[in-house]
């Protein structure tokens, strides 16, 4: 191979590269609200749909990804926590208690669940 055609193949791969990590977050992303909907024993698309909005839109406004968001619906989710109880402020109780305490998400959200089932507490 010429001295160009390899400067060529080393371009390709450098642009190509940021291009594959997003593919995988997206995919991951993906896993990660199917393993949502697993949690809360199966969710209608138009749910999940709402939940996936929830993720993006707190990932996007907050210090954490909207996968860990997701992580975050899963765990409260497997604590019992309803899915009309993550829409309505659930989810977001749990990221500020990690945020304020320097928890991890799956601490905060554990702590929440809790504090929500001691206390018969909704979203």
């Amino acid at each position: 191979m010429s001295d160009v055609g390899k400067r060529a193949a080393v371009a390709g791969v450098a642009m190509a590269a940021p291009f594959v990590g997003a593919i995988k977050s997206a995919a991951d992303f993906e896993f990660q609200m199917d393993a949502v909907s697993a949690a809360l024993g199966g969710v209608d698309p138009s749910v999940l749909g709402e939940l996936e909005q929830q993720a993006l839109d707190a990932g996007a406004a907050t210090k954490f990804s909207a996968g860990e968001v997701a992580g975050v619906q899963e765990a409260l989710g497997k604590a019992g926590v309803s899915t009309e109880d993550l829409l309505g402020g659930a989810t977001q109780a749990a990221l500020d208690l990690s945020a304020a305490t320097g928890e991890d998400l799956t601490s905060g959200a554990q702590v929440a669940a809790a504090a929500m089932n001691l206390f018969g507490l909704s979203g």
